[in-house]
């Protein structure tokens, strides 16, 4: 009898000391499908880092998740237009300098149009138009990394801290979408 009365007090603990809760079963899931999208991308720690800091990753899908990195890539793009280049422009005393950020500008508000335009695809389920965006949106963030290497008079692009992680992040989208495709 005391052995069936310790099994009680026992069974009774451990189930007062463990409580299911759905919100850590999804965060769970959402966790197994983060890792398993992102171990298909091309920067999967980018990926894993980016998606873990959004909460809505928590209840996303696949879709879901493309949107959440596309949407990322539309906040740097929409910063760098916005708030970096305006910045560096007013800091700059070449001319050289000024005219090549006015070029990477113009070029970030392409970037901005295309990352727009790729998430209303996505949103329309036209993945491979969204893709098509993404990808030039892409090419955007090259180019303006070669207004400054490529265009005399050669020098370093100070947006490289920009161009290279919003690259990133593209490619990642696309990598995602690929996934829907």
């Amino acid at each position: 009898m005391e052995t069936l009365i310790s099994a009680f007090i026992l069974v009774a603990l451990l189930s007062s000391s463990y409580q299911y809760q759905p919100s850590t079963a999804r965060s769970v899931f959402a966790n197994d499908l983060i890792d398993q999208v992102c171990q298909k991308t091309r920067n999967p720690s980018l990926c894993e880092s980016t998606l873990e800091s959004d909460p809505k990753s928590a209840g996303s899908d696949t879709k879901g998740l493309a949107h959440i990195v596309c949407d990322k890539s539309l906040d740097n793009a929409n910063e760098t237009l916005y708030k970096v280049v305006p910045e560096l422009v007013g800091k700059a005393r070449e001319k050289a300098v000024v005219d090549k950020l006015q070029s990477c500008r113009l070029i970030y508000a392409v970037i901005v149009t295309d990352v727009s335009s790729a998430v209303a695809q996505l949103d329309s389920g036209k993945n491979d138009v969204a893709l098509s965006y993404l990808e030039i949106a892409a090419n955007g963030t090259d180019s303006c990394e070669k207004v400054f290497t490529l265009v005399p008079p050669k020098m370093k692009s100070p947006l490289s801290d920009r161009d290279n992680p919003l690259m990133s992040l593209i490619h990642i989208a696309q990598d995602i979408i690929h996934l829907l495709v």
